[in-house]
């Protein structure tokens, strides 16, 4: 899925949500590369506190760096994860810019201790993220529901 370079990257991915909210919504997150080819993922996820990096809602490698989310709302043995889609790419100094502001500042997320299925949600944290790189080019999908949160 990715394209590793010996360069600093972020890719920003996209899965939908689980059916049948998938019609409307996808769960946004980043995934950021350095030039030694250390991946770290960072998300806010529905439940707090879920892993050793997490402040709040915010985590960090929470999941693998390119699987969706689970794509029912019924988990099962035999759940299945939804497909990731990459939705944006930078390399180079604005990646490495963007990851080191994410290590530094992902903690500090105003809404890191808020989570709301409307807003604020991943989206919402990802857009926060796009808004302290403005004309980096990012663009948030237009499922991202929660992303209209931040301004």
């Amino acid at each position: 899925m990715f394209k590793i370079e010996p360069v600093d990257q972020i890719w920003l991915l996209s899965s939908p949500l689980p059916i049948p909210i998938n019609l409307i919504a996808v769960h946004c997150w980043l995934v950021s590369n350095d030039k030694n080819g250390n991946f770290e993922r960072w998300e806010v996820w529905q439940d707090p506190n879920c892993c050793r990096t997490s402040w709040g809602y915010v985590h960090l490698n929470l999941f693998p760096p390119e699987k969706g989310i689970i794509s029912n709302l019924f988990y099962s043995k035999n759940y299945k994860f939804g497909p990731t889609k990459i939705e944006g790419y930078l390399k180079g100094e604005m990646a490495f810019l963007m990851s080191e502001f994410l290590k530094k500042e992902a903690k500090n997320y105003p809404y890191k201790d808020d989570y709301k299925y409307l807003g604020p949600n991943s989206n919402s944290f990802i857009k926060w993220v796009i808004l302290n790189f403005r004309g980096c080019g990012l663009k948030m999908p237009k499922k991202a529901i929660g992303g209209h949160f931040i301004k």
